[in-house]
């Protein structure tokens, strides 16, 4: 049986019955000697012979039951303390145990809360300045700082930092490949210093002489630094350095989160990028576009005019009733183009389309659209509400390419636009576009998303996370519907 407590009194009670079992053993043999020995003796003598034997065995039975039973607690008391000790170090390892599931909990929170970041519409200058707060919670640093490297200069620079004195984030000026923050954008690799103090002249942090006076400086508030690369496609970005005020030694888990720190960094300035260059493709896109509609609206009302301009005096003098139908149409020409250029102008100032309400720019557009082709549009606004600015533009655009798609390839006869705004009460907010046409209808299956302006169309709502749906039939007309959730 291995029940310590069972263990424990059998010891306590070993010790009387050796006593007990040594007395007995003792008494028989001094029976068995009085008997062949002095077999003449006395009853009075044998028992007063008897006694003090019995007596002598008592006292060195006692004796030997003393020491058996100190040692006996000696065990009991050195098995109790191993008990405590294992019982301790079990509590320890519980609470480090514990403290790691918290810890790590921690970090899977902060990085879950950084990509939560990552996907919101904050500048470039926010997200990374949040990153750095993270990792300057999450690695328990005193100060932390995100370098960047200006590859002209070959210096390295601060863009984002916290806990460091004002005046050393505004003049830091970190040579590539001097000092921790430089070596490790240099190489590329992560660049612990346990105690800067200890640094000894052959060290291969290659200082000169003004870095290694930066670094005194340093030294005054912080003893202990470690830098990590930010790397962007192979090519290096910067560095994220954090300080401490005490030496310390850096874990392989420490280093490890301070680089998942700068892998976040580098796709929030990867995406900052893409973003810019997602902008400048929109931008020429929409150059083009107002390009193609300037030769197929305002050119063309131009060239007309001056085509009917040129033949309005022999028609006027030919026939005076032909010749006042020919200027009543030269000055409806007229009007469309101004009415057209309007129009362009108009988009050429992006914060037009997001200053009023996309209600009223549908009524607009569709004035502009009645005037140059005469085709009746009906524009109905159920409800009202305010729109993210870039959801604005890509309804309006979108409802600017279906119109144009109406009037020039439908030969519709009536086009009703609906706009429709989803209560915030409801399970949420968020707007309907609806188009539809009499027109004449097209095969879906025999037109491709780069005919008619589909796929622009598509990619726009797409941009804004909205659904588009497109359902034509020949002769049977044509509805765009795009909804937008405000989620």
């Amino acid at each position: 049986m291995n029940d310590p407590v069972f263990s424990s009194r059998i010891k306590r009670v070993a010790p009387v019955g050796l006593v007990t079992l040594i007395t007995f053993f003792a008494l028989l043999a001094f029976q068995w000697a009085k008997h062949v020995v002095m077999p003449d003796m006395t009853i009075w003598e044998s028992h007063a012979i008897t006694a003090v034997f019995a007596c002598l065995v008592a006292a060195l039975g006692t004796q030997l039951a003393l020491r058996a039973r100190e040692k006996v607690n000696r065990q009991v008391a050195q098995e109790i303390a191993e008990r405590q000790r294992a019982e301790a170090a079990l509590r320890h390892t519980e609470i480090e145990s514990h403290s790691l599931i918290e810890r790590r909990r921690h970090v899977a929170e902060g990085l879950h809360d950084i990509l939560a970041v990552l996907n919101s519409n904050h500048s470039l200058d926010e997200i990374l300045d949040y990153i750095v707060a993270q990792a300057n919670r999450l690695l328990d640093a005193e100060a932390v700082a995100l370098f960047r490297l200006k590859s002209e200069e070959k210096q390295l620079m601060i863009q984002s930092a916290r806990g460091l004195n004002a005046a050393y984030v505004s003049q830091a000026n970190v040579p590539l490949g001097q000092g921790v923050v430089g070596k490790s954008a240099l190489i590329g690799q992560p660049v612990t210093l346990a105690d800067v103090t200890c640094i000894s002249p052959d060290n291969e942090l290659l200082l000169d002489r003004e870095q290694a006076t930066a670094l005194e400086h340093l030294a005054l508030c912080y003893r202990a630094v470690m830098s990590v690369p930010l790397m962007i496609k192979g090519e290096v970005y910067g560095a994220i350095a954090l300080y401490y005020c005490e030496p310390r030694q850096f874990s392989p888990e420490e280093i490890s989160l301070a680089v998942a720190f700068s892998h976040q960094a580098a796709l929030a300035i990867a995406n900052a990028r893409l973003r810019v260059q997602a902008e400048r493709t929109a931008v020429l896109a929409e150059r083009n576009r107002l390009a193609r509609d300037l030769h197929d609206t305002v050119s063309q009302s131009l060239l007309a005019l001056s085509l009917m301009a040129e033949v309005l005096p022999a028609v006027w003098q030919k026939d005076r009733a032909e010749g006042q139908q020919t200027l009543k149409e030269l000055h409806r020409l007229a009007q469309s183009a101004q009415v057209e250029m309007r129009t362009l102008l108009l988009e050429l100032r992006l914060p037009a389309l997001t200053e009023a309400c996309l209600g009223d720019l549908l009524r607009k557009l569709a004035e502009i659209i009645i005037a140059w082709t005469r085709l009746p549009i009906e524009v109905v606004v159920q409800g009202q509400g305010v729109l993210p600015p870039e959801v604005q533009v890509a309804l309006y655009r979108i409802a600017q390419e279906t119109l144009n798609n109406a009037a020039k390839h439908a030969a519709a006869t009536h086009v009703t636009v609906n706009l429709h705004y989803f209560p915030a009460e409801g399970a949420e907010a968020g707007v309907e576009l609806r188009l539809c046409d009499d027109g004449c209808g097209f095969d879906m299956a025999q037109v491709s998303l780069d005919q008619l302006g589909l796929g622009i169309m598509r990619e726009r709502a797409e941009t804004i996370g909205a659904s588009f749906q497109i359902e034509s039939q020949p002769g049977q007309g044509t509805q765009v519907v795009v909804q937008w959730r405000d989620r």
